[in-house]
């Protein structure tokens, strides 16, 4: 399955999550960890601390590694292989919720993963909850309660900013696309769809990274391009201005005004004064 980060923030924010229990282990590299089931009427979150395993949930496979934590149903058949030659880390973490809200969020029984940035501060909470976990008498209890419900806003707040990074990754794909591809462009919506952003906030995003909107810097490119041909090439202004990706030659005349401040002929003529008086 797959869920939005705003989608187990919303499940975690409202469900009425209890910690239960949890264990560390390790399994070898070459090993094969199958023919078992997650454990029944609780959670887990599978979090890793060293080495890459494949986790195979109900046929699902996850590629685990230290930035992504699995979260798992209960009683689900399951399959581990370590995949990198140093052991493969990891501890679950198991909670409950009560029998009257599984209906009403369906998520707590299925496997879906949370990609994270680092798993430093997460390890670090795993272990105070361990700590706690073993040690007797309600003060212990209280504690272990409260440091799991830090493990879980830390885990989503890692979640969040993976997912801001991810999109930054994104635009910065977006901006080598356009360099690239500038005299193709037609429609931004298009353009952000092509990578998985919606309209606005790709031109926020955007605007955010290169100080211009999605338009500005297309255009920009496109008339640099422009004085560039102008200047070292005889080709016909409407050739360049289809060129560049207007196959309209009013609009790119009136355009290049607009951000020049003088027509293509006469900056073709002024390029060519210029060159005459060196």
């Amino acid at each position: 399955m797959q869920f939005t980060v705003q989608q187990i923030i919303d499940y975690y924010a409202n469900a009425t999550i209890a910690f239960t229990d949890l264990f560390k282990t390790k399994l070898e590299y070459g090993k094969v960890d199958e023919g078992r089931y997650t454990a029944p009427n609780t959670y887990g979150l599978v979090i890793p601390f060293r080495g890459k395993a494949n986790f195979t949930f109900k046929g699902s496979t996850y590629k685990m590694h230290p930035r992504m934590i699995v979260h798992a149903g209960s009683a689900m058949d399951i399959v581990i292989e370590t995949t990198s030659r140093e052991p493969w880390e990891y501890a679950v973490v198991h909670y409950a919720i009560p029998e009257s809200e599984k209906q009403q969020f369906p998520h707590a029984n299925e496997h879906f993963a949370i990609p994270i940035t680092d798993n430093m501060k997460i390890i670090e909470l795993v272990l105070q909850l361990e700590k706690h976990f073993k040690t007797p008498g309600n003060t212990s209890k209280l504690q272990a309660k409260v440091v799991f419900m830090q493990l879980i806003e830390e885990i989503v707040s890692s979640a969040k900013k993976q997912m801001h990074d991810n999109r930054a990754d994104r635009i910065t794909d977006a901006v080598n696309y356009i360099n690239a591809h500038y005299t193709e462009i037609t429609s931004i919506s298009e353009l952000a769809d092509q990578f998985g952003i919606e309209r606005r906030r790709f031109a926020y995003l955007f605007a955010q990274s290169t100080g211009m909107s999605p338009v500005q810097y297309i255009t920009d490119i496109r008339l640099k391009t422009a004085c560039q041909l102008l200047k070292t090439t005889n080709d016909p202004i409407s050739h360049i201005a289809e060129h560049i990706g207007y196959p309209d030659n009013f609009y790119f005349s009136r355009l290049f005004k607009k951000h020049i401040g003088m027509n293509p002929s006469s900056y073709r003529q002024h390029a060519a004064n210029k060159i005459v008086a060196k």
